[in-house]
Order: structure tokens, then sequence, then C-alpha cells
């Protein structure tokens, strides 16, 4: 078996490992770090609203971000992959340096320079947003990875992806909350729009509070298993390969991708449809509130659903009920914020589980690779991990813009906010509330059908998983 794998194994501690409250919330503070430092709710409505970029230009701009992931995210895998562990761990480390300057880079994103033409604004959208995303990949990666050394079991791994999933809440929470009840204001005439100074400091105090996070995921979590930095040239291309060949990582990627792809559609667009079709911005606060309510309701309970169901089995029962909610959300076509926002709830338990449970699924998948090849590379696993969920990212920014230009949206005009018709509103409700109810139900196929690794698998493969550590000890 691999040389660096064996050194890994022997190295794994032989006492039961316990993690305490204090390490798990620090885990999850990771999550929330980059979301705050990096938030972006409003980005696209500051493209159209503030930047007045059309549609087709934000399209390419969004194309382009995600080329250039799709070069980032396999280099920053294979740099975490072959980094040596220093005093401050193989992975851990990037969280101490990366965050600062991604929060400055988010503040030189949301800055509109005075006097620029709009050429120039265009250029200066795509140079701080390749950069930022550039910085996310180096925080994301290798924290992505802390997942698969802070400990080996499956239990613990679970915990884990909760309490990300509760940092990664702490994070999403400020800009999808508080946001919308600061940073829109109303003309004389009353047309809502996206006010650039007061989103401006937001998007400041957010940068501070998350490095401040970020530290604090540093400063709280261990590096267990130990990992030597690879020894031989990492042929990426291999790599690639054998994890196509792996059936359970290739679905939850995919899946992955649905599920961050319609976090960011429903984000951006219900922002747009709160504005212009219910005329009241503020309440589009309350959204984030109605779709995560059952997050605060599962999560006390959600170690003792895993082990009494299984993880692909919440899940799919949870995409299932909100592709439900969205289609009968696209019938009654209703006009009352609030019962939209009552619908939500229920549309937001497929998010919630699937959420709560995905990273501990990718480390499940990773498990199995190690045992198809005798290697274990989490940095590139979720470095392809995180560049479908960027892929998901980039439809859902193309896929808004694209839905916008066919229903007639019209960007700002020099600094004059525009009113939008009632057939441009209308055709907002109708893709706000199709398009999740199509990718909840292509969740539920691929984590019903074609996901492999339920409650029964999981169980199976943690007992190979021991008996060949077992066996390597033995042969020590």
């Amino acid at each position: 078996m691999d040389q660096q794998l064996q050194t890994e194994l022997q190295a794994e501690p032989k006492e039961e490992i316990r993690l305490s409250f204090k390490e798990k919330l620090g885990y999850g503070m990771g999550d929330g770090a980059y979301q705050l430092a990096f938030s972006t709710n409003f980005l696209n409505m500051y493209f159209t609203d503030v930047l007045g970029l059309a549609s087709n230009q934000i399209i390419r701009l969004m194309l382009l971000i995600r080329i250039w992931d799709g070069i980032n995210d396999p280099i920053w895998g294979w740099i975490v992959d072959n980094s040596k562990p220093g005093k401050h761990g193989k992975f851990r480390k990037y969280l101490l340096y990366a965050p600062l300057p991604l929060a400055i880079t988010t503040v030189l994103m949301f800055t509109r320079v005075p006097g620029l033409s709009q050429l120039q604004y265009l250029i200066w959208a795509y140079v701080t947003y390749i950069i930022a995303e550039l910085l996310v990949t180096a925080v994301s990666v290798p924290y992505g990875s802390l997942i698969g050394v802070i400990s080996p079991n499956p239990a613990d791994r679970t915990s884990l992806s909760m309490f990300r999933n509760i940092g990664a809440g702490m994070g999403l929470a400020p800009p999808a909350v508080i946001l919308p009840m600061i940073v829109f204001s109303q003309t004389a005439d009353g047309v809502n729009y996206l006010d650039e100074r007061k989103h401006l400091m937001c998007i400041a105090v957010m940068g501070a509070l998350g490095v401040l996070m970020a530290l604090f995921c540093f400063k709280n979590t261990k590096e267990r298993l130990p990992s030597a930095a690879v020894q031989q040239k990492l042929d990426i291309k291999k790599t690639i390969r054998g994890m196509l060949r792996n059936r359970p990582f290739i679905v939850i990627s995919l899946a992955s991708m649905l599920l961050i792809g319609t976090q960011i559609y429903l984000n951006t667009m219900n922002g747009y449809l709160f504005k212009d079709y219910f005329g009241d911005p503020g309440k589009y606060s309350l959204l984030p509130v109605a779709q995560y309510a059952s997050t605060v309701l599962i999560i006390p309970f959600f170690t003792k659903l895993v082990a009494r169901f299984g993880k692909r089995e919440l899940v799919a029962a949870g995409s299932l009920i909100s592709a439900l909610a969205f289609v009968a959300l696209f019938q009654i076509r209703t006009e009352n914020p609030m019962l939209y926002l009552a619908f939500s709830f229920f549309g937001g338990i497929g998010l919630s589980i699937f959420t709560t449970a995905s990273w501990a699924m990718v480390a499940d998948s990773i498990d199995y690779q190690e045992l198809l090849s005798g290697q274990r590379e989490d940095g590139m696993a979720f470095a392809i991990c995180s560049f479908a969920r960027k892929m998901g990212h980039a439809a859902a920014g193309a896929g808004v813009n694209v839905l916008l230009g066919m229903i007639g949206y019209a960007p700002r005009e020099g600094n004059v906010p525009v009113a939008q018709t009632p057939q441009v509103a209308s055709g907002m409700y109708t893709v706000a509330t199709l398009v999740p109810a199509i990718t909840f139900t292509m969740l539920f196929i691929l984590l019903g059908f074609l996901y492999p690794l339920g409650k029964k698998k999981v169980a199976e493969l943690q007992i190979r998983m021991q008996e060949s550590r077992d066996r390597i000890q033995e042969g020590a």
C-alpha cells in the first residue's frame, strides 16, 4: 500500500478520540468565517442595480470566473496535498493567513469608484472577483479537508458536519437576515433600490467578523491524523480518473453542485422577488429564517436521526418534501409574502438536512476512494467537490441573469433606479418557484436512487476500513 497512507495509519492514535463541544464549535466557525468574509448575497443586484451591467455581461463574467475555478481548485488541492505539516498542521495554517486578504478583496469588489466608465467598472468587477475567488479556495479547500483528520469516527464526522452547518448558518444569517433591513432605500417616487454606501459598510463589518471566526477555528481545532506531504509527484489526471470510478463521490459531487446552485439561486432571485413582486424588500430578511428554521428543529436530534435512518435516507426524504413545497407555491401563485414565507419553511427542509449532512457524506466517499486506490488525497477530493459546488454557483449566477433577461428585467440606468413592469414581476414569481421545484426533484432522484452509501453500506465501509488499518499495523 502507498507509503504515505501507511505512515498516516501508523500515526493514528489508538485511544478513543473524544471531541469537546468547543472543538466542534471551533470547526463549525471555519465555514461561517469565509461565508462572512465573502458575502455575495447581493452581488448580482450590485452588478445590475449599482454598476448597471447588462445581463449578458454578467453571464460572461460568471462563466469566466468558473473557468478560473476549474484551474484554481485542483491547483489548490495539489498544493494542500503536497504541503508539509508544520507547527500549525497541514490544513489549519491556511485559516491563519488567507481570511484577512479575502475580506479586504471583498470590500474592494463592492467599492464603486466614482467617475469610471462602464468598461472600467466591468474590468474592476473581473479583477476583484477573480482574486476573491482565489482566496476563497485558499480557505475552503484546506478547511474542508480538516474533517478527515480531526477524527476517523463516522459519528464524530456527522457531528462535525452538523456543527459546520451551524457555523455556515452563523455566517449566512447576517447578510441574509440583517442586510435586507439595512441596505435598501427608496426614492421619492417609491422605487426600492440597493443603497451602495450602506451595503459597503455592512460588507466591511462582516469581513472583520469573518476574520475573527477564522482565528477561533484555527485556535480550537486539532489535526489528530497527521498526513506527511506526498513524497511522489502527484498525477492530477490519474487522481481525477480514479475519482471518476468512485460512484459515491461522483453522485455526492453532483448533488452538492445542485445544492449550492439551488441555495444561490433562491438567495439571488428572491431578493428581486421581494423587491419587485411583493414590493417589500424588508420582508426578504424573514425568508432565510423561514427556510432554515427547520435546521434549528433538526440539529438537536440530527445525530440520533442519522443513527436511526442514515444520512442518505434523511437527505432524500428532505429533498422530496422541498420539491413538493415549491410545486405548491408555483401552483397557488400567492401575492401574500407571509404565505410565501410559510411554504418556504417546508421548501427549506431539504436544504437544511442536506447542508447538515453533506460534508460527512463527502468524507464517506473519500473513505470509499481510499479502499479503491490505497491512497488518501483529502485535498484533491475536497478541491474537486468544491469545484463542483462552484459550478453550481456559476449555473445559478448565469441562470438568474438568463431568466432575468428572458422576463425583461431592466437594469439601472445611470444613477436612476428603474421600476419593473407587472409582467416582469409576475415572471419573477414563476422562475423563483419552478426552478427549485425541478432541482429538488433532481436531488431526490440522485440521493434516493443513485447514491449507494446508505446506512448499511456506510457501516460495512467502516468495518473494511478498520480491517485494512489493522492489517497495516500488524505488518508494521
